[in-house]
């Protein structure tokens, strides 16, 4: 009996084996020896997607080439391969799971780990071998021996592989041939674009969310309002109040707020104390985190990349520190309550907090198994980092582990109990309000005490109020506040995860809206952060200051694209991720192949619309107008470019960053120039003469040994730049 663990990566399988009784690590592989396993046991492992779809080109020769007449791109099956660089390891996965008696699929444990674990082994032949699944949250010894002893028929998860495997086709078909589309129209319209565009399902919605909320900035225009407030003078102190109900006065309610002042006589001051109110409040400790909050989090704390983040966790993650990252879920079972709850002194002590009568009854705010489908919250680990492996961990690492630290322990702390004491001061007609509160137990909040938020509600919590009475007399005196309105924020990497999360509010049809909540927006936990860094390497956007702004090549795609509301709105993405959930969720392997070809047809019919109305977009003025605008810019760049004539052909000769070429090179059978020669920059004339078929003044040359040299360059009958030394010294020659 030999059985082969499939682990996704390197150290995952290293975690799996240290699990084991003992382990002897091979090339692409360790041996393991434990009662767990009758016979022989090897941990083998991908490097992350071992296997991915096919290029077009690997279809068809034709499909290399990006032509409109090639379009659309329907491949009759989709096919995988193996990338030229991870061929080794995958032969070597291959060969052990030839020869295993029985394959257990221990990647991530979701519906991409799942993916990758069978595109390996279906690629490798192995589809028809018994196959158990592996499911754990954490990769801690007990926890996986656990999950080994208690393995899940593969089936449960079968249909994760079947969303996972949809999601990736249909990304293929939208992207492969709406990204040509629009790259191929817009070259079209404008004269000198050689960009490409990039169209994603997931990332052009994204994209023109980010786009939209810079446009709001940008045109935003700041409104003047006055707001009526008071200095309220009692013989124990003085406060402010604001006036109730709170309203702004504009410009046109300049006559209604004339009309309020004019109610009260101000040249009498004498107002009383009309009320006093207080009650004790509370406040539980905040949830626990799923990924999206975490991002959040961190990125407002540590100013710290989603993506940043992601990998900080999951780093943590395979250090056996923290339970598994990508969950969408801020809730935990009875079962991780139960071994928290007999760690949380340990918690604290290495917290260096005291906590004298943890909660240790679980509540629904936190323990909800209901709640919990493939993943539970991130929390910690019973394993506590030392000394070594907390120095060996990087700055955001240390930060993000305390982060969730705090908020693990936060919910066996009592709650957060304050005053709160509510004074209202009749003045005349007019009655203001005066909020204050006092801590009476810090409870929770000792965890985050002097921390940057905590500072923030401290100055809140702790206004200070004179002590009055109901009756009492005061003074006051009205002061008319001058404020303006402002734009909206510009979005930083959290609070965009939590757009994405949220994407139904950016929408005005209730129905979308509603469809947009329950599939909880845009992407995937696992997958928002990903989409991001694609932004950022498309170069559609940047981060400055912590904001996310879109670049000149993102707001010339999202003006394209204005027209194209399937496109821009995160709609369509959210009617489409409710359908790869039914896949996941479906009864039986059968029904989840069913809604795939249906879903796969759908996509083909929207590809087949768009491929038909795209050219009449670009007839809309506004995308005519930003086409001229950008045309405009592309003739002024285009000019700096343009350094002389083609002699061939009457073109203009132009600079493309390493060498210089004929505009027209596609049908010009005149030569390119590089830009430099032997550590020189060629100088215009010289570039100019060799396009011309004659000799360059003699130049001075740097060699590889880095002496100085002088010579002339010409292109010789074969086309090569030819070097010709002076008449001084021996006839020399050297070609290129």
């Amino acid at each position: 009996m030999k059985t082969v663990i499939l682990a996704e990566k390197p150290s995952q399988a290293r975690s799996y084996a240290e699990a084991m009784a003992s382990s002897t690590s091979k090339e692409g592989y360790i041996e393991v020896h434990d009662s767990l396993f009758s016979g022989e046991c090897v941990i083998t492992y991908g490097f992350g997607h071992l296997v991915s779809l096919k290029d077009p080109k690997d279809y068809r020769e034709e499909w290399d080439h990006w032509e409109l007449a090639q379009l659309p791109m329907y491949p009759e099956s989709f096919e995988y391969k193996v990338s030229s660089d991870k061929k080794k390891q995958f032969n070597i996965v291959k060969k052990l799971m030839k020869e295993a008696d029985e394959i257990i699929i221990a990647t991530d444990i979701d519906r991409e780990g799942e993916a990758i674990g069978r595109y390996i082994i279906n690629l490798a032949g192995c589809a028809n071998k018994p196959i158990k699944r592996l499911w754990v949250n954490s990769l801690e010894k007990d926890v996986v021996r656990q999950g080994f002893a208690n393995l899940r028929d593969a089936d449960e998860t079968y249909n994760y592989f079947v969303e996972a495997q949809t999601r990736g086709q249909a990304d293929w078909l939208v992207g492969m041939n709406l990204s040509r589309l629009m790259t191929l129209l817009t070259r079209q319209q404008l004269n000198g674009y050689r960009e490409t565009f990039s169209i994603g399902r997931v990332q052009t919605p994204t994209l023109y969310m980010i786009y939209q909320r810079i446009q709001e900035i940008q045109q935003f225009k700041p409104e003047p309002y006055q707001e009526i407030e008071a200095d309220i003078h009692h013989s124990e102190g003085t406060f402010r109040g604001k006036l109730i109900p709170s309203q702004k006065f504009f410009d046109q309610d300049q006559a209604k707020l004339q009309q309020l002042l004019h109610s009260v006589d101000q040249n009498d001051p004498k107002g009383y104390i009309h009320s006093v109110k207080k009650d004790k409040k509370e406040t539980k400790a905040p949830q626990l985190f799923s990924l999206s909050k975490l991002q959040t989090k961190a990125n407002q704390r540590f100013k710290a990349g989603a993506n940043d983040t992601l990998k900080a966790v999951q780093s943590l993650y395979e250090k056996k520190l923290l339970t598994y990252p990508r969950t969408d879920c801020p809730y935990i079972t009875e079962e991780e309550f139960d071994y928290l709850s007999s760690h949380v002194h340990d918690y604290c002590t290495w917290l260096n907090v005291s906590l004298n009568d943890p909660q240790l009854t679980s509540n629904q705010r936190f323990v909800n198994s209901k709640k919990v489908q493939e993943h539970h919250a991130i929390i910690l680990t019973k394993q506590l980092p030392d000394g070594d492996t907390w120095n060996q961990l990087s700055p955001l690492e240390q930060k993000i582990y305390r982060l969730v630290a705090k908020q693990t322990v936060a919910m066996f702390f009592p709650n957060y109990e304050y005053e709160e004491t509510v004074i209202t001061t009749q003045y005349q007609s007019l009655q203001f309000q005066t909020k204050g509160k006092t801590p009476l137990k810090l409870g929770w909040k000792t965890l985050f005490k002097g921390e940057e938020e905590d500072k923030q509600d401290h100055q809140e919590d702790n206004t200070t109020l004179p002590v009055v009475f109901q009756g009492d007399p005061c003074d006051v005196q009205l002061d008319l506040v001058q404020k303006e309105t402002k734009p909206p924020k510009y979005f930083t990497e959290g609070t965009l995860i939590t757009a994405m999360k949220t994407a139904g509010k950016y929408v005005d049809d209730n129905e979308e809206a509603d469809i947009l909540k329950e599939v909880e927006g845009i992407g995937t936990e696992a997958t928002r952060a990903g989409i991001i860094e694609t932004l950022k390497g498309r170069k559609y956007i940047k981060i400055e200051k912590n904001n996310v702004v879109v670049t000149d090549s993102g707001a010339l795609l999202c003006q394209i694209i204005e027209p194209i509301r399937v496109l821009k709105s995160p709609e369509m993405t959210a009617k489409w991720e409710k359908v790869l959930k039914t896949i996941g969720e479906a009864p039986n392997h059968e029904t989840a192949y069913v809604i795939q070809t249906k879903f796969i047809d759908r996509i083909k019919q929207f590809i087949d619309h768009e491929l038909d109305e795209a050219p009449q977009y670009f007839s809309s003025q506004e995308v005519k107008q930003s086409l001229s605008v950008q045309q405009s810019v592309l003739d002024k760049a285009n000019e700096k470019r343009i350094i002389g004539t083609c002699p061939k052909c009457g073109h203009s000769i132009v600079d493309r960053k390493t060498f210089y070429s004929c505009e027209n090179y596609q049908e010009c059978d005149a030569p390119t120039v590089p830009k430099t020669w032997s550590g020189k920059k060629l100088p215009k004339e010289a570039v100019l003469a060799l396009f011309n078929g004659q000799t360059t003044e003699e130049l001075t040359f740097k060699s590889k040994a880095g002496k100085s040299y002088k010579a002339k360059l010409q292109f010789n009958e074969e086309g090569k730049i030819q070097t010709i030394f002076s008449q001084t010294k021996k006839d020399k020659k050297h070609y290129c």
